[in-house]
């Protein structure tokens, strides 16, 4: 069966780390902003949302009160603000 564009091949080898994100204590989704400068991770069992800077790869923990266990993360088309979804059954918004 012929390889179609941008799938991996089975046989490939595997793709390297070469930026690893440290302080995430049960990352559960990662969400990439649509200029592909930044990305979110909801981090489920640190409770928070955490911002990596995709360019420097800095950290920083976004401000995200109210809600536990961030489950889902999805950034608006202007990457003006964040949806996150929890496992208690809230939606929470990050500007």
């Amino acid at each position: 069966m012929a390889a179609r564009p941008g799938l991996s091949q089975p046989n490939a080898a595997p793709e390297r780390v070469t930026a690893p994100y440290a302080g995430f204590k049960g990352p559960y989704d990662v969400a990439i902003a649509p200029d592909a400068t930044f990305a979110l991770v909801a981090n489920r069992r640190g409770n928070n949302v955490g911002r990596i800077d995709l360019a420097g790869g800095g950290t920083v923990t976004l401000p995200y009160a109210g809600f536990t266990k961030p489950a889902g993360v999805a950034i608006s088309p202007d990457a003006t603000f964040a949806l996150v979804a929890n496992f208690n059954g809230n939606v929470g918004r990050i500007d």
